[in-house]
């Protein structure tokens, strides 16, 4: 009688999907297309307990070269929790703006975070970019950040997705951060951080 048969047929369907959705989930992660150096957990005080891989200069303290800066410079004052045991901080001015160097990107590097204060007492936002070529053509995604504390402070977790959205698992893409501040006041930034999600 057809409900009977009806019911038999769905759950042979159940018990199909269900053994795919089993062996998708035990297919072993693919492996990042990034290489992955050192990691910590600077942001741990602050309840984030995720392990990150500072950037290619992203402590400010020795070889900036591969950065590149205008109307900003590298200053001599820390945050006091010092992450990477450092003095030295990254100062933009008003419409000043700072590039990082080529970080890499795949399915396996979702975020990145830093440490930042406004320095001054200006109406000021801070606008972070990600910037890559694909296709022949310079994309750029740009999240704003404003109301900060002049007090060093984390920066919220920020999303690299509209990079991977492109991507599939074992490519990568070069990417540059770039940092700028739109308004009156400046900004003070340190410890860029990426982080390898497959650590």
């Amino acid at each position: 009688m057809p409900y009977i048969i009806r019911p038999k047929r769905a759950t042979r369907r159940l018990c199909g999907t269900l053994a795919g959705i089993a062996a998708i989930l035990a297919i072993p992660a693919t492996a990042s297309a990034c290489s992955v150096g050192a990691t910590s957990q600077p942001f741990a005080k602050y309840g984030d307990l995720a392990s990150y891989e500072l950037a290619e200069g992203g402590s400010f303290e020795r070889d900036t070269s591969g950065w590149t800066f205008e109307d900003a410079r590298i200053g001599n004052t820390n945050w006091g929790y010092e992450a990477t045991h450092g003095t030295r901080a990254l100062e933009i001015s008003p419409g000043g703006s700072a590039v990082s160097p080529a970080v890499c990107v795949s399915t396996e590097e979702p975020t990145f975070r830093f440490f930042m204060r406004e320095a001054g007492r200006g109406n000021s936002n801070l606008l972070v970019a990600v910037r890559w070529e694909s296709g022949g053509r310079q994309h750029e995604i740009v999240s704003t950040i404003s109301n900060a504390s002049m007090v060093w402070g984390p920066s919220p977790v920020m999303g690299l997705a509209n990079v991977m959205s492109a991507l599939t698992p074992g490519q990568s893409v070069s990417a540059r951060l770039v940092f700028s501040v739109a308004g009156e006041g400046a900004w003070q930034i340190d410890d860029v951080y990426i982080d390898p999600y497959t650590r």
